[in-house]
């Protein structure tokens, strides 16, 4: 505003609606209208209020720290699985495969959504949600949480690049916590046949499973990682990211 001439461009045209030099959408604010005010999120175009329980820590990082070992004990056990012909072609690993390629679509789905492809009107993708497969923690509403301490460009930047780290961390701690503490309790109990309550978790498996869980959400991973190198240029000579267009 303060120097007309110097013009950003804003990359959906619902964040810049027009008017006077520095005038943003409801809600943002930034260069390029690229970020929405604190204790806001941005989806389907628009900055929407958080609601009480995700300013909060009720959601994040709660969900993910009581989810994430039933996610690993559910992916370990179900590797370990004889493998049986008759029941490769079963309803449960139907099941499971259709889930894999359902996540791996719509992450396809997310990288095309970053090129900003100008489609015909009969065409209708809804791009924000799809976009969600590719942003990591997006569902949970990390910025919101902490009363939107957390809503920093760098903070969810750091979040979303350490995630592999963590469900490795998750995978550790699992394994460490059977080999010293389960199995020595149903040892005690005297429970019944093997499983990874009685005998714990094979290393060489559970690095099984941690790869697997990478493998199938390696295009998100990816696209991540690349966050930093994704940028769209301004009339001005300046750049911005496009994961987040306040940032030059």
């Amino acid at each position: 505003a303060d120097d007309p001439v110097f013009v950003y461009i804003c990359l959906d045209d619902r964040n810049c609606p027009g008017g006077d030099p520095g005038t943003c959408a409801e809600r943002r604010e930034g260069f390029s209208c690229g970020r929405c005010e604190s204790g806001y999120y941005s989806f389907g175009g628009k900055c929407n209020k958080c609601n009480a329980i995700e300013l909060t820590t009720a959601v994040f990082p709660t969900v993910p720290l009581i989810i994430g070992p039933v996610c690993i004990v559910f992916a370990y056990t179900r590797l370990l699985e004889p493998m049986r012909i008759r029941l490769m072609d079963g309803s449960k690993n139907r099941a499971i495969a259709l889930i894999f390629f359902y996540i791996v679509f719509f992450q396809t789905l997310g990288i095309i959504r970053q090129f900003n492809l100008i489609l015909p009107n009969i065409v209708a993708v809804p791009w924000e949600g799809v976009g969600t497969y590719t942003s990591g923690l997006q569902l949970l509403r990390p910025e919101c949480a902490g009363g939107g301490t957390y809503s920093n460009f760098s903070v969810q930047f750091v979040l979303r690049t350490a995630l592999p780290l963590v469900v490795g961390f998750y995978f550790v701690s699992a394994y460490l916590l059977f080999k010293y503490g389960i199995t020595k309790l149903t040892a005690r109990l005297g429970l019944g046949p093997k499983s990874i309550w009685t005998v714990g978790m094979d290393p060489n498996c559970t690095i099984n499973a941690y790869g697997t869980l990478m493998y199938t959400f390696s295009i998100a991973v990816l696209a991540i990682a690349f966050d930093l190198f994704k940028c769209f240029p301004h009339p001005n000579g300046l750049s911005s990211l496009r994961v987040s267009a306040d940032v030059l």
